[in-house]
């Protein structure tokens, strides 16, 4: 500082006066330094970018998804020599004629909703629909080469709709008869049901595959429909499965594709009674084995009707068991020499007496059938149905 300023400073200082304006320039510069500080903590803060990695997730190639879900069973090659030891030899993709159709369609529902009362498991749930149709289409490859031949003339597919069609149906065997009066009701998932809709409406047989050829488009109408899926279900008296009375009889009432599902309408009578029945299927899969469900909703024609019809399953009396699982009754019965059939029905069934559904109201009831063909059954089995939703 300079010399000639100190002496001032110090009096200044050393008066009242100057001691006061020291005390205020103090004061002044405590506040402007707060404000500096409040200030700064007004301002909104600003984390320091990081950087972030996504996960990049490979998708397998389709010989590895072969590898690793196909191979162990049908081999590496697909010639039906792998490693997992089977109580039967499996396909061998090199010979073709596969169980339901040899085209990627019909490969595609197969690989998805697996075959009933085999080894063959359904894998919707597990593997994406890419991954499916791949597979799909390179286990089409490793059969022999397959000609192509142009049959949109005759021949009905089922591609992301379900599809009804109406006609003449063939006998399903010997001593069977011809309906010309028929149904056949078709879901995405590459099953289809054939109904009898003449003197009465009744469910014939479940096949898995292709839809139906239409040849009657090119005979004038006179020959059957073709029906192209294997039968891997042959029902017996399924009139009987709805009890409403001795002298119940059935009429179709219609047909209708709501959504996902093709619904077969008809009225059972009794006297004065009639009863309203929809019912649709699908395929069903689950870890025991592959098959079907069908769905029925019940519901008086008349709504100030009060009515009890019985729901009776044919053939249970040769069950091996009867279980109940949380919301489900099931009968297991034997099938043939290596297969069992176990049959779920909602709510709480007795094989004397059946089903009783109480229609009190003018709402519908909603019953549910499943049926699924295993090839096994043990006490793990059993567990697992009692388990099962």
């Amino acid at each position: 500082m300079h010399r000639k300023m100190l002496p001032i400073l110090t009096v200044v200082l050393l008066t009242p006066l100057g001691t006061l304006l020291f005390w205020l320039l103090a004061m002044w510069g405590a506040h402007q330094l707060a404000g500096d500080r409040i200030a700064a903590t007004d301002r909104p803060i600003v984390a320091l970018r990081q950087r972030t990695t996504t996960p990049v997730v490979v998708p397998m190639s389709t010989r590895s998804l072969y590898v690793a879900y196909c191979a162990q069973c049908h081999g590496e090659t697909g010639d039906g020599q792998g490693t997992r030891e089977l109580d039967r030899p499996a396909r061998s993709f090199k010979d073709g004629g596969f169980s339901f159709g040899n085209t990627t369609e019909a490969l595609f529902r197969t690989i998805s909703n697996g075959i009933g009362g085999s080894p063959m498991p359904g894998y919707a749930d597990t593997l994406s629909a890419d991954e499916r149709r791949r597979l799909a289409g390179y286990v089409r490859e490793l059969g022999p080469d397959v000609i192509e031949v142009d049959a949109s003339a005759t021949i009905m597919r089922v591609t992301d709709r379900p599809r009804i069609v109406r006609g003449h149906l063939p006998s399903l065997g010997e001593g069977r008869p011809e309906h010309p009066r028929g149904i056949i009701t078709a879901s995405p998932d590459g099953m289809s049901f054939e109904y009898a809709a003449g003197d009465t409406v009744e469910l014939l047989a479940v096949r898995q595959g292709e839809f139906v050829e239409r040849t009657d488009w090119t005979d004038r109408g006179g020959s059957p429909l073709k029906p192209l899926g294997r039968v891997i279900h042959l029902l017996e008296s399924d009139d009987e499965l709805i009890d409403f009375g001795p002298d119940a009889r059935r009429r179709l009432t219609g047909t209708a594709i709501e959504s996902d599902r093709a619904v077969v309408r008809y009225r059972i009578m009794a006297g004065s009674q009639a009863l309203d029945v929809s019912e649709w299927a699908r395929a069903a899969s689950t870890p025991l084995g592959s098959g079907y469900m069908r769905m029925f909703t019940l519901q008086p024609a008349s709504p100030d009707t009060t009515l009890e019809p019985v729901i009776r399953l044919p053939d249970v009396s040769d069950a091996v068991a009867v279980l109940q699982s949380p919301d489900m009754t099931w009968i297991v019965s034997p099938l043939d020499e290596d297969r069992y059939l176990a049959r779920g029905i909602s709510g709480r069934y007795e094989p004397e007496s059946g089903l009783r559904v109480p229609l009190d109201s003018p709402d519908p009831t909603t019953i549910r059938l499943t049926t699924i063909f295993m090839s096994d059954w043990n006490n793990a089995v059993a567990t697992m149905l009692e388990e099962m939703k």
